[in-house]
């Protein structure tokens, strides 16, 4: 269970509001006037423990605090239960499963999501992506998990990315998890009930396909025949504190272009996350070895490395195709029609596999690919791709 940090509940979100329902708002009344031998509001207020004007709005049924609202029921000795279902309203969410128990598929999937694509600053909590079947898997896990739930959306017009936005409540089981503000500064690590539990392992990295990582065509050409090879592959960010002895400054900088000193700390430092990822692997029988790749420096001097996981063997691609398997039909059509062509392979042979190999993907997903500069297109086909 890991120490309950799957678990978030009515008092584990102070920044979460809440409306009460009218009659447990006549009970407490009831017993408050009883237990204070007072029908002011004032004295009521002063041994609840509360404010004059939050207890105002308690009773007027507007909008408090949840931890506010905790406060009252234990003054009123009501157990968590009873406290829930006075619940009207929290966020966004009417008739909320409380409490929300991450210890499960659904809880799973929108961890990912969140690793890889959400945010948690300044009581925002947003995920933002472009692709619409995963919108879609985001939003009907976030019913199954929190209940009857309408995530607020807002389109960014720069690339039309969608962003969705969660109730407050729903940070809390990230913040326990020490996951919020800039997730290349914070330790991230997958959490004991998932590594725990071979059941989660497959959904972590159907999700991470969907969310973040990579399966491309890797074309090699020897003499006049050209070979493919698919490849997996996850990029972790992770910021670091190195010394970079260059006269001049770049933006990214590759294992060749670092000292020894550099590329030993590098190379030691791999994130906690990572590590735990491909732990996961391992519990498939696909064993890989997390590297690092490159470095860059921010306009602010902040360095950022990156740490990949990449799978390359036959072996390992075949256990992952049948063992872990895709959230979304598109990655399994690729990664199926590139196990198939392998061999040697003409030029125009390639050109038609690698044509294919993009049209899975939706037209509108295709300008984040490298299509754009991928030397085994012609500019027509890249044309009638994009």
């Amino acid at each position: 269970m890991n120490n309950g940090k799957n678990i978030v509940n009515i008092s584990d979100s102070p920044f979460s509001k809440i409306i009460a329902k009218k009659n447990y708002i006549k009970y407490v009344i009831k017993i408050a006037k009883v237990k204070t031998k007072s029908s002011l509001n004032t004295p009521i207020s002063k041994n609840i423990g509360i404010e004059l004007r939050t207890w105002k709005k308690f009773i007027n049924q507007k909008y408090i605090k949840s931890l506010t609202f905790q406060r009252i029921g234990n003054f009123c000795n009501f157990s968590i239960s009873k406290i829930t279902k006075g619940i009207k309203f929290i966020d966004e969410i009417k008739d909320p499963k409380l409490p929300l128990n991450f210890n499960c598929n659904a809880g799973v999937r929108l961890f990912v999501g969140m690793i890889n694509e959400g945010r948690i600053r300044h009581r925002i909590v947003e995920y933002t992506n472009k692709d619409h079947e995963i919108l879609d898997i985001i939003r009907v896990n976030s019913k199954k998990l929190i209940g009857n739930i309408t995530l607020k959306e807002r389109i960014d017009t720069r690339d039309q990315t969608r962003c969705l936005y969660f109730p407050l409540i729903f940070a809390k089981h990230f913040i326990k998890n020490r996951i919020y503000g800039n997730k290349n500064s914070a330790d991230l690590k997958i959490p004991n009930y998932i590594l725990n539990n071979k059941q989660f392992h497959k959904i972590w990295w159907q999700a991470n396909i969907s969310e973040e990582a990579s399966i491309y065509a890797f074309v090699t050409k020897v003499k006049n025949k050209y070979y493919l090879s698919p490849r997996i592959q996850l990029n972790r960010n992770n910021s670091v504190k190195i010394g970079l002895k260059h006269k001049k400054m770049r933006k990214v900088y590759y294992k060749q272009d670092l000292d020894k000193h550099c590329l030993s700390s590098l190379n030691s430092n791999v994130p906690e996350l990572t590590k735990n990822e491909v732990q996961i692997l391992k519990s498939f029988g696909i064993i890989v070895q997390p590297y690092f790749s490159k470095v860059y420096v921010s306009s602010l001097g902040k360095i950022t490395a990156t740490y990949t996981i990449l799978i390359t063997r036959l072996k390992d691609l075949m256990t992952f195709y049948s063992k872990i398997g895709f959230e979304l039909k598109r990655h399994e059509n690729q990664l199926k029609l590139l196990l198939k062509c392998r061999g040697a392979l003409s030029k125009q042979s390639l050109k038609d596999i690698l044509i294919n190999f993009y049209k899975f993907i939706p037209r509108y997903k295709r300008g984040n690919l490298k299509i754009k500069t991928n030397k085994w297109l012609s500019n027509k086909d890249k044309r009638l791709l994009i």
